[in-house]
């Protein structure tokens, strides 16, 4: 598959209804075990956005060694390539454990 030039601009800024009635979907068809979201900190984020040559963020999901689920974040290249070799974040905090239960999203 031929990768497209990325240019830091993907992805796209929703409606906040967007967002809720997605994030209720996926509430409405996994268990109330389910990770419902992932927290990284602003620090951590920027330490891999500002590698050399990093232009994107790509999120894997991942199952951590205690069987919960993770997000895997790795800096990508103008390119579409992963910076594997760069900063790799994992270990964010989940909800449940830390969740904003006033928040529309939850």
């Amino acid at each position: 598959m031929k990768l497209m030039p990325l240019t830091g601009n993907e992805s796209e800024i929703i409606t906040l209804q967007e967002a809720i009635d997605m994030t209720s979907t996926y509430d409405a068809k996994t268990t109330t075990a389910a990770t419902k979201a992932h927290l990284f900190g602003k620090t951590k984020l920027m330490e891999l956005l500002s590698q050399e040559d990093c232009i994107a963020m790509r999120a894997y999901y991942g199952i951590d060694e205690s069987g919960q689920q993770q997000l895997v974040l790795v800096g990508v290249t103008a390119e579409g390539k992963d910076l594997y070799n760069g900063v790799l974040l994992d270990r964010s905090i989940t909800c449940p454990v830390m969740c904003d239960t006033g928040s529309p999203l939850y």
